[in-house]
């Protein structure tokens, strides 16, 4: 057998009390440096016995024992780590483990036979006794799950039944623009009223940083580009986002002004401007163009607090042409004034505030 000199014989007396701690104090007590170390001195003091370290850690965790050879490799590996004067007290422990272990066994087994016979006077009685709880389980679980359902009901019915609160989503989380996309469109003829909806086509793009105040004819857009799109209905449409920092009751108000036009005196020619909020219709309105007139409109909603979708759609008639009545007035530089002098306000006021305001650049995105 190889030696350990780098290793003390076991001189103290055992603590554990099981197998698995029996083994581990052993291990510990002789100074090796892990299990495996142990297994392989124990794999040398005999040969016939197949010990590795498989072996030794399911000792380590076994609190019952080990049986036939293992045991006899165990009791020669604490012959050769322990000191002669406490060999025969770890023995003495290792064999009290096995008639523990023993006395357990036995005992377990009576209490089994003891409870086989119990149970076979009892069977009917505990059968009897589970139908009648299995029945008293189903009733329950029904009479909540139609409770649940009333109250999921009723609540739905009373949002529904709420005359101006809106299910408002949220917009996912993403990186935010300042103002508001817009686009300019050329309508076509047929139609007798502006339409209600981006129609025609499109022959600008741009992004609009006024924040509430929404000019017909915005002055940044060139000359040559208004003088070709006077001879036909136009419209432009602002869509973004719109952020509403309270719940609440909130009051729109859009402030709609034209100024004179000679050709329009009998109110021959509309505008429209429709505003949705979370795709909610807050105003559609058709009012005259060029001539003279200051219109203002309210309307009520509720809405969560977030960031909602806004959409304007602008959109007037083309004015008369002037030429065979006032044939010194140049006809296109006119309608352009009266355009540009045509716009849409709009304010609101907040569930916590008290007078209205227009709507601040900073809360419109795209």
């Amino acid at each position: 057998m190889s030696k350990f000199p780098e290793h003390k014989k076991i001189k103290s007396v055992p603590k554990a009390s099981n197998f698995g701690d029996l083994l581990k104090e052993a291990i510990r007590e002789a100074g090796f440096k892990d299990d495996t170390e142990a297994a392989k001195v124990a794999r040398s003091l005999d040969r016939r016995i197949l010990f590795n370290r498989g072996n030794m850690e399911s000792w380590l965790k076994n609190k019952g024992g080990a049986r036939g050879v293992h045991r006899n490799g165990l009791l020669l590996f604490l012959e050769y780590i322990c000191h002669p004067d406490v060999y025969p007290v770890w023995v003495d422990a290792f064999e009290k483990f096995e008639t523990d272990l023993k006395r357990r066994k036995k005992s377990a087994l009576h209490s089994y036979d003891k409870c086989e016979v119990t149970n076979s006077i009892d069977q009917v009685d505990q059968v009897d006794k589970f139908k009648n709880k299995k029945t008293i389980f189903l009733l329950l679980f029904t009479a909540l799950f139609l409770l649940l359902t009333s109250i999921v009901f009723f609540y739905k019915e009373k949002n529904d039944s709420h005359p101006s609160k809106t299910i408002n989503k949220e917009e996912p989380e993403k990186t935010y623009s300042p103002g508001l996309k817009a686009s300019l469109y050329r309508i076509d003829e047929k139609y007798k009223i502006p339409p209600s909806s981006p129609s025609g086509f499109n022959v600008l793009n741009f992004t609009h940083f006024g924040g509430a105040d929404f000019y017909y004819f915005p002055n940044t857009i060139e000359d040559r580009l208004l003088h070709s799109v006077l001879d036909q209905n136009t419209g432009f449409h602002y869509s973004g986002y719109i952020l509403l920092e309270e719940a609440g009751e909130y009051v729109f108000e859009s402030n709609y002004k034209t100024i004179q036009h000679i050709s329009n005196q009998f109110g021959l020619k509309e505008c429209r401007h429709k505003l949705d909020i979370n795709k909610k219709e807050i105003f559609n309105i058709i009012l005259d163009v060029g001539k003279p007139k200051f219109e203002t409109s309210l309307k009520e909603i509720y809405f969560e607090k977030g960031r909602f979708s806004f959409e304007l759609w602008f959109s007037c008639e083309d004015l008369t042409n002037l030429e065979r009545v006032f044939p010194w007035m140049r006809k296109i530089e006119y309608d352009i004034h009266v355009y540009q002098n045509t716009y849409l306000k709009v304010y609101y006021k907040t569930p916590s505030g008290v007078n209205f305001k227009a709507i601040p650049k900073s809360i419109l995105t795209h």
